[in-house]
């Protein structure tokens, strides 16, 4: 995890401190009101493991003043290459996508008949809801979230959960399934601390394996991209987490050659402007960034 110093008018970025180097730092965000970093570290085995275990969350308090950083605690993601965390607006819940990994198991177990059989079983793939404390270390997981999809493509045969979005307001969150081609949209159940599902999950085209997403700031519509097909996709949310599909559009521009092969030209991660006026998606591959 590293601290930088930014200068606003050249836009470098300068590093003065460094902590926690065995943290593969991916995903991050902040608490803006207690001033805590979080951190998931993208991993297929905890140091309290031999091997497996899955990965973990860590947080950082960070002084106003300097910007340096002072580490908090750490605790088990529940999952393996955990691969987002978001916290929730109101600051009280941290939630936290587990991508899974493409391990799996062959166990042989008799079934009702006596009859041998073959069983393959692989990580799961989960959604994790985590308290946060006062002092804004990470408190209990109160509720682990499980997913289940597959898509046609080499890579689909389990659900990869690659982000998780809160929506504005804090009514619900929006999870991308890029191995099940799903959108999950999650609510908070704040007194009984656990995860209801707002609807049943919205089935994106098969194949485009949905992977990033953000929300208009002020308006209800929440955008998604996928990582095998470039696409843009453009959605109307109702208050209570239900999405209906109101446009689908191209993700880069016509003169940009694009095979028509899934999983040739991937897209990154997605943002829309403060104002709400512009949409922002980076392609890899290609090295573009396509403004809409």
């Amino acid at each position: 995890v590293c601290a930088c110093n930014y200068d606003p008018e050249t836009g470098a970025l300068t590093p003065f401190e460094e902590k926690n180097k065995e943290i593969c730092v991916g995903s991050q965000c902040i608490d803006e009101t207690r001033k805590v970093l979080y951190v998931v570290d993208e991993k297929l085995t905890d140091p309290d493991f031999r091997v497996g275990g899955g990965g973990a969350v860590s947080s950082f308090k960070i002084d106003p003043e300097s910007g340096a950083l002072t580490f908090l605690n750490r605790v088990p993601s529940y999952g393996v290459l955990t691969a987002y965390i978001a916290i929730d607006p109101k600051s009280e819940f941290l939630v936290v996508a587990n991508h899974t990994s493409h391990n799996f198991i062959t166990k042989i177990v008799k079934n009702e008949a006596g009859e041998f059989e073959v069983k393959v079983e692989h990580d799961d793939a989960t959604i994790v809801l985590y308290e946060i404390n006062e002092d804004g270390s990470i408190g209990k997981a109160c509720d682990v979230y499980c997913c289940h999809g597959t898509g046609p493509l080499g890579q689909q045969t389990l659900s990869h959960l690659h982000s998780v979005y809160f929506a504005p307001l804090g009514d619900f969150c929006l999870i991308c399934d890029k191995g099940g081609d799903l959108i999950h949209t999650l609510r908070i159940d704040r007194e009984n601390k656990k995860f209801v599902a707002c609807d049943e999950p919205y089935h994106t085209q098969a194949g485009t394996m949905p992977r990033y997403a953000d929300f208009h700031p002020t308006k209800p519509f929440v955008y998604t991209n996928n990582e095998a097909e470039p696409f843009l996709y453009a959605f109307k949310y109702t208050p209570d987490g239900k999405l209906e599909l109101i446009e689908q559009v191209p993700g880069m521009a016509p003169e940009i050659p694009y095979s028509g092969v899934p999983y040739s030209v991937k897209q990154s991660d997605m943002r829309i402007s403060s104002d709400g006026k512009f949409l922002y998606s980076l392609v890899r591959d290609v090295g573009v960034i396509s403004v809409y």
